[in-house]
């Protein structure tokens, strides 16, 4: 059996405030790898992470299909 895609009724505007706040709901860790989109967006002041981390941030994000 497939996993069928969950169908989700929106309005426009919804989906429209969604990419346009959608760097105010990413958090900074997802599963451990921290998230270059976040260092990207807010940059690493309040993040306890070492220079290594930093470089090997990941998008972690990207599949999220409002962003």
């Amino acid at each position: 059996m497939h996993k069928t895609a969950a169908i989700e009724f929106t309005t426009d505007s919804i989906r429209e405030q969604r990419k346009e706040f959608a760097k105010d709901i990413i958090q900074p860790f997802r599963h451990g790898q921290l998230s270059k989109e976040y260092v990207e967006a807010w940059g690493t002041k309040h993040l306890n992470v070492k220079p290594e981390e930093v470089k090997k941030a990941k998008n972690t994000w990207q599949e999220l299909s409002y962003y």
